[in-house]
């Protein structure tokens, strides 16, 4: 199974040459050759979701956005329909109160953060998985480190409920080691893959050391393999993230 995490930029008309309209064909070029089996964006707008609708047929993108209203940058996962069938979708703000929409802790910046959940049945072994896609806040480590809390308390709760392997992934928005990664270590059954990869924030190619602040972490599931995807074409990027792939079996 492969699975990515990619923060696609959100799409305000901010980045000149590298405005979302410029990516979309090295994007859809990419994910067609690549064909991962699920894909976590983080920072993905209303429009630029319905564009990849229309795009890749070959999947459902699930997931809604992050405000009140349910607008915003969302955390939509693209689940290719020959590989999983949804059982379930949950989605939930990293907040004290995580089934309201919108909310957020006092302690974080004024984005709300939220969480997308699925579990998944993979056809072809026919297995369960669940499936997370966070992005923490870019402000506080604080508001990180509790987001973080959040996030993992849940996953424990729904591994009571439905016993199955999971993946966890996105944009922490800290590096491996600062304090609020400490969480993961509560949770040994979580191993980060790619902790040999090269950073993944580079600001479009500003960065000289570019930050490493994208993850993918398996829970009861074999990993295979991980990379950056790298792709650019004459100075346009996918995003200002590169994306991280995991492949990975069930044991």
């Amino acid at each position: 199974m492969k699975f990515v995490t990619f923060n696609i930029r959100c799409d305000y008309g901010q980045d000149g040459n590298n405005n979302y309209q410029f990516r979309e064909p090295l994007i859809v070029e990419t994910l067609r050759r690549e064909m991962p089996d699920a894909v976590g964006f983080q920072e993905m707008l209303p429009h630029v979701k319905a564009r990849l609708e229309q795009a890749l047929p070959e999947y459902m993108l699930l997931g809604c956005g992050r405000e009140k209203d349910f607008g915003g940058e969302s955390m939509t996962v693209a689940v290719r329909k020959e590989s999983f069938e949804p059982v379930k979708l949950d989605v939930f703000w990293l907040s004290e109160t995580p089934n309201v929409p919108g909310s957020r802790f006092e302690e974080q910046s004024d984005c709300p953060r939220l969480c997308t959940h699925l579990l998944l049945r993979q056809k072809a072994e026919n297995r369960l998985l669940h499936l997370y896609n966070t992005h923490l806040d870019h402000v506080s480590g604080y508001a990180r480190t509790l987001g973080l809390q959040s996030v993992m308390k849940r996953i424990k709760q729904d591994e009571k409920e439905w016993p199955a392997p999971a993946v966890l992934m996105g944009d922490f928005n800290a590096e491996p080691g600062d304090a609020e990664m400490r969480t993961m270590e509560e949770y040994p059954a979580f191993k980060r893959v790619g902790a040999e990869l090269p950073g993944t924030f580079h600001d479009f190619g500003r960065l000289d050391k570019p930050l490493k602040i994208d993850y993918i972490y398996l829970a009861e599931l074999e990993p295979v393999s991980c990379r950056l995807w790298t792709d650019e074409r004459e100075g346009v990027f996918l995003s200002d993230h590169r994306p991280v792939e995991a492949v990975c079996r069930f044991r």
